[in-house]
């Protein structure tokens, strides 16, 4: 096989996702990372020189598109409904468009050093209690029904939206699709009346 133009990290990265999401992580090495590419095994080492490495950045990379979203979301001015409409939507989008690489983080994660697992578990509790918290303020509003636990509810709903991952396939329905939809179909389940006359006003879901 030739080789695929300029070898750059993010090459290795696309190439490694793909065949750790075929043939999982222990069934991949990076004999197979440089045959895919069309190069030498040492001139993959200039790059990465041990398979746990080129797991760890996958896993930051697909983190950092999280949590960036989640960053930027809450920099905003925007009614708590909004942001947990929006931070549902958005982390379905990103889950949608980067679907084989959330599934290896996802997959392999337990592969990684225990100082990067704890890393990966403590931005993943922040991101639940920023959200649960968000779901609270709602429920107090007015927006959220007040028969579920928050934080169950937050579990379920993310646990949804990661689970696109596993499913989506391009080529069918647009990640823009699939984001709006999910996103709208798991709002419907918790928000009361109210909440969704609210959010119909802001334009984020059809009320009907």
């Amino acid at each position: 096989m030739g080789r695929i133009g300029k070898i750059t990290r993010e090459s290795i990265v696309e190439v490694a996702t793909v065949l750790m999401h075929e043939h999982g992580y222990l069934g991949m090495t990076l004999e197979d990372v440089a045959k895919r590419l069309g190069i030498t095994r040492p001139a993959l080492y200039y790059y990465y020189s041990r398979k746990d490495e080129l797991l760890l950045d996958i896993h930051q990379r697909a983190r950092e598109r999280l949590v960036s979203m989640s960053t930027e979301l809450y920099k905003q001015e925007l009614e708590p409904i909004e942001t947990f409409y929006l931070y549902i939507y958005n982390h379905c989008l990103v889950v949608t468009e980067h679907a084989p690489v959330i599934t290896v983080m996802f997959d392999d994660v337990r592969h990684l050093a225990p100082e990067e697992r704890g890393n990966i578990s403590r931005q993943e509790s922040e991101s639940m209690r920023q959200l649960t918290e968000t779901y609270i303020i709602n429920q107090k509003d007015g927006y959220f029904r007040d028969d579920t636990e928050a934080r169950l509810a937050v579990a379920t709903m993310v646990g949804a939206c990661n689970w696109i991952s596993r499913w989506f396939k391009p080529g069918g329905w647009s990640p823009e699709y699939v984001a709006t939809s999910t996103a709208t179909n798991l709002i419907r389940g918790i928000a009361t009346p109210a909440g969704i006359e609210f959010l119909a006003s802001l334009g984020l879901i059809n009320d009907s």
